[in-house]
């Protein structure tokens, strides 16, 4: 599973980063990079992980900044926290976000790793090893992992089904950080405010 980590820029645009790695979090306007390339106090390390309890991910907080990291207004103390779909993280002067990355995963059928004597869901026809196959991602609060020949998960993306089982759709929009409205109207009059006075 990735985790989706959004940052807000000092213009107020989103910038999106994916991560399959542990990744440290800082507290200026740096994005995300892999938590070996620097020191444990440089900020914060957050893990991608999936849970049945809905955690996506853990978020390490080291001494230094014990209490400076907020997570959905929240001061967090030093030590190991969950992640949550759309949480909210402030480090020093950056704001980030944290979603979970709902994308399936395509795989080929291997008995010894998926189970033996599988069939797929929607046709309900056995598979076969070798059989291109797709794994439920799941929602955003609990892993589904549904297996299901590659034909028939295609097919019903294409048709806007949803997953029996868990009710993930392959067409729905992917999460955005939110903005509140007033905060929308202020940066962009300031934005138009800025190129004004530089034309």
């Amino acid at each position: 599973m990735k985790l989706v980590i959004w940052r807000r820029t000092i213009d107020e645009q989103d910038e999106r980063s994916a991560c399959a790695e542990p990744v440290l979090l800082g507290p200026h306007a740096v994005p995300p990079r892999p938590a070996r390339a620097g020191r444990l106090d440089d900020g914060v390390i957050v893990a991608p992980s999936r849970a049945a309890s809905g955690a996506i991910g853990a978020i390490l907080v080291p001494v230094n900044l014990s209490g400076r990291v907020l997570r959905n207004r929240v001061p967090l103390r030093a030590g190991l926290h969950a992640a949550r779909h759309g949480d909210e993280l402030h480090i020093g002067e950056q704001l980030y976000w944290l979603a979970s990355d709902l994308a399936p995963e395509e795989a080929t059928y291997d008995p010894a790793l998926h189970g033996e004597d599988l069939f797929c869901h929607l046709t309900k026809a056995r598979l076969r090893a070798g059989d291109p196959i797709v794994l439920c991602p799941g929602t955003q609060h609990a892993p589904c992992g549904l297996i299901q020949s590659a034909r028939a998960w295609h097919a019903a993306a294409a048709a806007g089904l949803a997953c029996s089982a868990c009710g993930f759709r392959a067409d729905a929009e992917e999460w955005r950080p939110p903005r509140r409205a007033e905060d929308n109207r202020l940066a962009g009059l300031l934005r138009l405010a800025a190129r004004k006075e530089a034309r």
